[in-house]
């Protein structure tokens, strides 16, 4: 996540709309960074105002994207173009326009709808925020407060690292298989730190935990139509990316071990093996969320909730169903997991 600066005018308009977002059961993030390529040091494309993600019992994704503008000299059918092309490069589901200071033009209504987009103009954004939130209990997930907490974490991170930056932009632009062994690969570089004597390092690894659990759910949704008993099968091949990917892979490797193992450089068995020690876990993991998608789905907002409980927040009420139960325990499941798969010496616990 891309901290708002100070400067920002949009600021307020965009944790006010996060705010009720997160209380109506999304799991949000501010200012997520596009970027054109995912190689490191280029130009950022453009960024989401408000990135809001769901999920159904099959793990499908619904992914809401907000634009929050609260300036009024707007070219209010450019930000809708905008938005428009935003929407289609993430594959997002639903784009919002929220004009805080400006009102909406009927051919600027018309457009909008044309374009699958929801527009609303100054004298209708508190009130759409307000509907959100009628009648529900508001955990208090990004308060203004809280959330300068949370980007002193997040800024504390050493850019040396890699994480920081793959957190920002990379693992926005991926999206798919890449991202399990790269936020592994960062998180490793980095785990020895993360002891657990500062604060801070509660929040980035929640954080961390936060990306990790979306690409679990979207491997979920992968396993799930390439069969559940082909799931270790479909789990490593998902992993670099797919199984023509996978066996090509698999052969290189046999053909270098035979050449190696006929010239007596190395015996077959001293190769290494193509998979990470840590598939059979992930595999376990995924069966697991599969078994109880009405818990596993849950878990982003259980790590959500958990970031901004822990910054002074109200968060989610107590778990009462056997349902949000699971859903803490997968949560716990998922970081044990990330403890074990970067050798770190700490994982926090969901209380």
């Amino acid at each position: 996540m891309v901290a708002p600066p100070k400067t920002d005018l949009d600021f307020d308009l965009k944790l006010k709309t996060a705010v009720a977002l997160a209380a109506s059961g999304y799991s949000c993030r501010l200012n997520v960074a596009l970027s054109a390529v995912g190689d490191s040091g280029l130009a950022d494309v453009t960024d989401i105002d408000v990135l809001a993600i769901g999920r159904d019992v099959t793990f499908m994704p619904r992914v809401i994207c907000v634009s929050c503008k609260s300036g009024e000299n707007l070219v209010v059918a450019k930000e809708l173009f905008y938005l428009r092309g935003v929407l289609d490069y993430v594959r997002g589901d639903e784009g919002i326009l929220l004009l805080s200071q400006k009102e909406l033009a009927p051919h600027h209504r018309e457009l909008a709808k044309s374009l699958s987009l929801l527009a609303l103009a100054k004298s209708e954004v508190d009130v759409w925020r307000a509907a959100l939130v009628n009648g529900v209990h508001q955990p208090g997930h990004f308060e203004e407060k809280a959330f300068e907490e949370y980007d002193k974490a997040l800024r504390q991170i050493p850019s040396s690292q890699g994480l920081s930056l793959f957190l920002k932009a990379d693992y926005w632009f991926y999206r798919d298989f890449r991202n399990v062994q790269n936020l592994i690969g960062h998180l490793k570089k980095y785990a020895q730190q993360l002891d657990g004597r500062s604060r801070l390092h509660k929040t980035q690894y929640l954080d961390v935990a936060w990306h990790f659990s979306q690409t679990v759910l979207d491997l979920c949704l992968h396993v799930q139509r390439n069969g559940i008993a082909r799931i270790s099968e479909t789990v490593n091949a998902f992993m670099f990316g797919g199984r023509t990917s996978y066996k090509a892979r698999k052969d290189l490797l046999a053909a270098v071990t035979q050449i190696l193992a006929k010239t007596g450089v190395a015996k077959a068995s001293a190769m290494p093996s193509l998979d990470p020690p840590y598939a059979q876990p992930l595999a376990e993991l995924v069966l697991r969320f599969i078994e109880r998608p009405h818990a596993a789905i849950q878990v982003p907002l259980v790590l959500q909730d958990a970031i901004w409980r822990d910054l002074g927040c109200a968060g989610m009420e107590p778990p009462t169903t056997k349902n949000q139960l699971a859903a803490f325990k997968f949560a716990q499941d998922l970081l044990d997991f990330l403890k074990a798969a970067t050798d770190a010496p700490w994982a926090p616990s969901i209380s």
